[in-house]
């Protein structure tokens, strides 16, 4: 995974240019664990406490531990594969040194956090 946050680096110049740089994914991302019944906006635990990990790593920067999501709080279980979670390092990665915050916040079936991240804004 930390080729992604390289190559979200070597992007950043675009951003210069005017350039959006985008990445779609999901913060977390375990279909199987879905809660269908779940009430809206409402978050299982070892989803929201994931979450608030990676929320915390963006705050610091702390590149390490975004790319070792398994090594944070429940990560196996909010990403039994890292597909989905790949692009939010390119981001970091091409946000230089702005802060990353976010910008929307909702979860959907328990588990599905549909969270939205922003630099420079």
């Amino acid at each position: 995974l930390e080729s992604h946050w390289a190559l979200g680096e070597k992007l950043n110049a675009l951003r210069d240019e005017g350039v959006l740089i985008i990445g779609s994914g999901g913060i977390t991302h375990n279909l199987r664990a879905l809660d269908w019944h779940a009430a809206e906006d409402s978050a299982a635990p070892w989803a929201a406490a994931f979450v608030d990990a990676v929320e915390k790593s963006m705050d610091s920067k702390n590149r390490e531990a975004l790319c070792k999501p398994w090594q944070l709080p429940y990560g196996k279980e909010s990403h039994p594969t890292v597909e989905h979670y790949a692009p939010l390092l390119v981001v970091m990665g091409a946000a230089g040194d702005e802060p990353v915050s976010a910008l929307h916040h909702a979860w959907m079936y328990g588990n599905f956090a549909l969270h939205a991240y922003g630099a420079g804004m």
